[in-house]
């Protein structure tokens, strides 16, 4: 019975959350309808309106927690859902010419539903007895719970269909699908918006005491901290955080010299850190114990020169990569990354709420023209692209020529720049590139291949052992004969035997050592000295000025022998490749190894 009775609760608060949030309800509806017909129909046609929708539902449910918080006029809240559906609709009709869902349609739609779940956040804390930290904390509890119950029905439903598929009868292939849409388009979402509690407001004023009690209970259960998930950020995550924030930290250090102002894998590494901090803080915010206040007290004022100093990273890079939308929020973020560790730093947690604010402007600023992320950077690679064209004679009155001896960097830039611009759409503009062939014609038009694939230190050269050979290796000398192969492609080195080999009483052993862009064959005694070796090095010195591309090669060239005291090496390769990028190379090749043993 009690299991019943929380199930009917359950129910009711579902039916209670159409209620209250009518307008979103209806919007996701007709969501799942529209994507159920896209997903019999296998079109992208119906991406349009479902995005459209989709906004229209968050529009909504914005506009319910901003006139909950403020109004209690039925007029307002009428005239707030008539507005949320006009805004849903002049999105369709700015979305509706684009021929198709582009990636600027799509990142601008993710920042302003982003934007959009802010001011969710933000709103019920404005001038309110609930803070910031409180409201974030009900919202990331409600968005989890409803994933995990989702996740759970989503299971289960899945494994019903299979198994009605395998024992029973023959189930649609798109089922599936369709159970999909229904659970998390529509069923995680209204449970999401059921577990958002009522936040005091004008109407709390004129409620019944008996409603009023209520929805204080409801407010205090959703805004209060789990024991579990106390437990999970004070003694898992904010330690785990600190043991990663040490090694960053060292890493900085380190490399403050070098690599890390052009370590363009570190980048995302650091966002995604500044990232975890402000939710850990903000969420530590509403806990008391001893890690969740030093936590407070330290890692903002660690995050500041992090965010810093990537941020000026992200900003040098611009002159080597030019301005492109990721580049754009990537340091965006890092001024409101830096933003937030100074009101971390400096004033009271219940003032945490200004950060909220400071994004929703940010985002609301990416997607406006003629600033946002996605103008700013057709604009500088449009420029960057004629600019380096122009100066090396390839630009003149609106005509491309071909320049096939520009410089390696220089073709970089063009590459990259170009292919930015196509792959956007933006080369439509572009009047000396209309009528082009933007695929195949890439070499008539710059005088060299798209993909050369062409490092700062050299050409990635690919090579195999010719079939047709008319010679023969003489291999009666040698004792033993061994397959292997090796790859430099690991950072740290590391040593493994090939083989064991026994003569005149004599036990020898054939390593291979590999890693850190070195790789080396060697036969050593039983004392473990090398008698003979050969390294990756000779194989890259003898191919390095070999032109790019796979080509066929001889036995004699893909043969080295060396020798050593009492014994002698001959390794032939079956095949070999070195990839140069940048300022590393990788070495990747197959080998048959000889080995003579004379002493």
């Amino acid at each position: 019975m009690v299991k019943i009775g929380r199930f009917v609760k359950r129910l009711k608060g579902l039916t209670d959350a159409v209620a209250r949030f009518p307008l979103s309800a209806a919007f996701l509806l007709a969501g799942a309808v529209i994507n159920a017909i896209a997903i019999t129909s296998w079109t992208d046609q119906y991406y349009k309106p479902l995005m459209a929708l989709c906004v229209g539902a968050v529009f909504a449910a914005v506009g319910q927690v901003i006139y909950e918080r403020f109004f209690d006029k039925i007029a307002v809240r009428i005239g707030i859902m008539v507005a949320s559906a006009v805004l849903a609709g002049g999105y369709y009709l700015a979305i509706g010419t684009a021929p198709e869902v582009t990636m600027e349609v799509a990142v601008k739609t993710a920042v302003a539903i982003f934007a959009l779940l802010m001011v969710f956040i933000w709103v019920p804390s404005i001038r309110s007895r609930v803070t910031f930290n409180e409201s974030f904390l009900a919202t990331f509890k409600a968005f989890f719970i409803s994933v995990f119950f989702a996740s759970v029905l989503f299971l289960g439903v899945s494994l019903i269909i299979m198994a009605t598929d395998q024992l029973l009868f023959r189930v649609d292939e798109d089922a599936t699908a369709h159970a999909a849409n229904i659970i998390y388009l529509l069923f995680a979402t209204m449970y999401f918006l059921s577990l958002t509690p009522f936040y005091p407001g004008e109407k709390e004023k004129a409620a019944s005491a008996e409603d009023a009690g209520a929805h204080e209970e409801a407010l205090g259960k959703a805004i209060s901290c789990p024991k579990f998930l106390e437990i999970l950020i004070s003694y898992i995550i904010i330690p785990l955080t600190a043991v990663f924030t040490i090694i960053l930290l060292l890493y900085i250090v380190i490399n403050i010299r070098g690599s890390f102002w052009s370590n363009n894998l570190l980048e995302p590494m650091l966002v995604s850190y500044s990232v975890i901090v402000i939710i850990v803080y903000i969420l530590a915010c509403n806990l008391e114990n001893k890690f969740a206040l030093a936590f407070r007290k330290i890692f903002p004022k660690v995050l500041i020169p992090i965010v810093l100093f990537q941020t000026i990273a992200s900003v040098l890079r611009i002159g080597d990569m030019g301005v492109t939308h990721g580049r754009y929020y990537v340091i965006m973020f890092g001024v409101f990354a830096v933003f937030a560790g100074v009101v971390f730093s400096f004033l009271p947690a219940r003032k945490n709420g200004i950060i909220a604010l400071v994004l929703i402007i940010l985002s609301t600023i990416s997607i406006v023209p003629p600033i946002d992320a996605f103008n700013i950077a057709e604009s500088n690679q449009k420029n960057r692209l004629e600019e380096i064209l122009a100066k090396n004679g390839m630009l003149e009155d609106g005509k491309v020529t071909a320049n096939p001896s520009v410089s390696d960097e220089d073709k970089t830039k063009i590459r990259n720049t170009f292919q930015y611009l196509r792959d956007m759409g933006y080369t439509e503009d572009i009047e000396w590139l209309k009528d082009k062939d933007l695929y195949a014609g890439f070499r008539d038009m710059f005088g060299f291949d798209e993909y050369d694939y062409e490092g700062e230190t050299g050409r990635n050269i690919y090579l195999s052992l010719a079939e047709q050979e008319s010679g023969a290796l003489d291999i009666e000398k040698y004792d033993r004969f061994v397959m292997t192969s090796i790859w430099t492609y690991n950072s740290r080195s590391e040593e493994s035997e090939i083989c064991t080999i026994e003569k005149n009483g004599e036990e020898y052993k054939l390593m291979k050592t590999v890693g850190a862009g070195l790789a080396t064959i060697s036969l050593q005694d039983k004392e473990g000295n090398d008698i003979v070796s050969l390294s990756s090095d000779a194989m890259v010195e003898r191919f390095k000025d070999r032109n790019s591309g796979k080509e066929g090669a001889g036995l004699e060239e893909m043969t080295f022998i060396t020798e050593g005291e009492g014994a002698e090496l001959c390794i032939v390769l079956r095949s070999l490749s070195i990839d140069n990028y940048q300022d590393s190379s990788t070495l990747n090749a197959e080998l048959f190894v000889f080995i003579e043993i004379s002493k």
